[in-house]
Parts: structure tokens; C-alpha cells; sequence
């Protein structure tokens, strides 16, 4: 079996600009998360009435996987695997998710 080289030559300046429009798309996509963040814990507030707080994590693997993590009197909990099997959690019981909303100070 034979392989044939195939050169793919594309301007530096056109992957520039692919680049940087990919790298404001996914600000943009950010920005969008945390106004939906924001709306979906108002109106939780409003549905339940109650102080638990929400947020939305994408998977750091997986784009298309989110998981929520949730806050209510001093007490976290998430809905990604890890957390409701107890495995891959720190010595406080906090999974990777949780502690990237701790670290970024999301209920504070």
C-alpha cells in the first residue's frame, strides 16, 4: 500500500483570521451562558421561592455535556457523574465542577 503526500497550504493570515473569529465566538458563547445563568436562577427564584442557587458548567472534554452545580445552605451538589458516584471527589466531597464555581466565586 502506497501513501501519497498531500500538502494542504493555507495563508497564514486566513488561519489569523479563522482564529480569531472562533476564539469571539466562544467569548461570545460565554457571555451568553452567564445571561442564561443569570435568567434561569431569577426565575427559578421566582418559581420555588427558595434561596438554592444554580449554575450551568460545560464539561471541560465535552462542549456538548454540561452539568449543573448547585448551591443551598453551605452545601454543593452536582449532577455529573463524579459527584453522584462519589468518585473523582476531593477530600470535601467537591467534584471538578464545583470547584471550578468555588474558584470562580459564582455564588458569591
Amino acid at each position: 500500500m502506497a501513501f501519497t503526500r498531500v500538502s494542504l497550504e493555507v495563508p497564514t493570515a486566513e488561519l489569523k483570521g479563522i482564529y480569531d473569529s472562533l476564539a469571539k465566538r466562544k467569548s461570545e458563547l460565554l457571555d451568553e451562558l452567564d445571561t442564561l445563568n443569570r435568567n434561569l436562577d431569577v426565575l427559578r427564584k421566582a418559581i420555588t421561592g427558595s434561596s438554592r442557587q444554580t449554575t450551568l458548567v460545560i464539561s471541560e472534554h465535552d462542549a456538548y455535556k454540561s452539568y449543573v452545580v448547585g448551591f443551598e445552605q453551605g452545601f454543593y451538589d452536582c449532577t455529573c457523574p463524579s459527584f453522584e458516584y462519589g468518585s473523582g471527589t476531593d477530600a470535601n466531597g467537591h467534584c471538578k465542577h464545583i470547584r471550578k464555581v468555588v474558584n470562580e466565586k459564582r455564588f458569591a
